[in-house]
């Protein structure tokens, strides 16, 4: 079966995005014997997976990164992000699922459906669309006088957000901002510790708030995988905001007590190399690391969707609350508060799956 539209009977699926949430989506209406068409800006299989730095690893564990109906093969506790490229790849292969490049630039609501237009000026009309773009295109960056990321990677000092970050591009002896201390920042500053440069990491409390990876031997996702079970209902603040769990401690606390990591706080101004903090103090940099996150973007869907103040779309049951019909995989609490991360994106794919089933033998 190819992944095409039915036009004529109206019945047909849009995935838009090929990464983990879009292929886990495919793979589950093509076990279920319904047509789709899967889009993605480049064409190709992976997302963000094709961009994230070399010599990350997934900070969960095997165990809770298998996509639907097909088990990850390595036998590393944490997977390195190469490794889950080639994952994805595999997955892809499996199901037959090839993208098609495509951009979409707008969508609209019709009697029977959706349109959507394409970049290429190609009008398609469908049933369902499943959104599954996820974030990593879209890096936030500080607001901080004198800091242009526009001009990042030209010295002095060199600046750059925390997804192009790669552990060879930091020297022993360097001098390195890191602005947030969230699980990136953290994970940047211990590598810099490690490669024998001097981290210095930038929060609004000036402490780093951590939990161990490990707690009795197990890895601490293990004691909090239940709470994310728990009615949706009970983290409106938190899935408002957007999920974001705390950093893990894999030698922090031990390089900061040795004075290899300086934990200061927030970053008034920044002038060139020198770098002056909200309390006065001053250092002197050789690069700038943005580690503040990012942020949900779908600027093909119309401004009347509404929005949380993270900027994804509200959804209840990975439905839109707008527009019936239009569903989201891999968004922030679309469906449980574990929604974008890869052990939610594996059961809401097959749940939204479902969901289109059903209605589709009702129509």
């Amino acid at each position: 079966m190819s992944n095409s539209f039915k036009d004529s009977r109206g019945e047909s699926v849009v995935i838009i995005g090929a990464g983990p949430a879009g292929l886990a989506t495919a793979a589950s209406l093509k076990r279920l014997g319904i047509e789709f068409a899967l889009f993605d800006r480049s064409g190709e299989v992976g997302g963000a997976f094709r961009q994230m730095p070399r010599g990350m690893k997934l900070l969960s564990p095997r165990r809770f990164v298998n996509l639907p109906h097909l088990s990850y093969p390595g036998k590393e506790n944490y997977p390195g992000i190469p490794d889950y490229e080639i994952y994805l790849r595999e997955y892809a292969a499996r199901f037959d699922l090839v993208p098609e490049r495509q951009e979409i630039s707008d969508i609209k609501k019709t009697r029977n459906g959706f349109e959507i237009c394409t970049a290429s000026l190609q009008t398609i009309e469908c049933r369902y669309i499943v959104v599954a773009t996820g974030m990593f295109a879209n890096p936030v960056w500080p607001e901080i006088p004198g800091l242009a990321p526009q001009n990042r990677n030209c010295k002095p000092p060199s600046i750059l957000h925390a997804r192009d970050w790669k552990i060879g591009d930091v020297l022993r002896g360097q001098r390195v901002l890191i602005i947030g201390a969230g699980i990136s920042g953290v994970s940047i500053a211990e590598e810099c510790a490690l490669a024998g440069a001097r981290a210095v990491i930038s929060r609004r409390s000036g402490h780093s708030r951590l939990v161990p990876q490990r707690l009795l031997g197990v890895d601490i996702l293990h004691w909090f995988r239940p709470t994310e079970f728990l009615p949706r209902s009970l983290f409106g603040n938190l899935c408002e905001r957007g999920v974001h769990p705390p950093a893990y401690d894999n030698g922090y606390r031990t390089f900061v007590a040795n004075g290899q990591i300086d934990e200061q706080y927030d970053v008034k101004q920044i002038d060139g190399r020198k770098i002056t903090f909200v309390n006065g103090h001053c250092e002197e940099v050789d690069m700038i690391v943005a580690a503040t996150g990012y942020r949900c973007e779908v600027p093909f869907l119309p401004p009347e969707i509404k929005r949380a103040a993270a900027g994804h779309p509200l959804a209840a049951d990975s439905e839109s609350t707008d527009w019936p019909g239009l569903f989201l995989v891999g968004t922030s609490c679309a469906r449980r508060i574990d929604s974008e991360f890869l052990r939610g994106i594996a059961s809401d794919a097959v749940h939204v799956a479902r969901r289109i089933q059903s209605r589709l033998r009702k129509s």
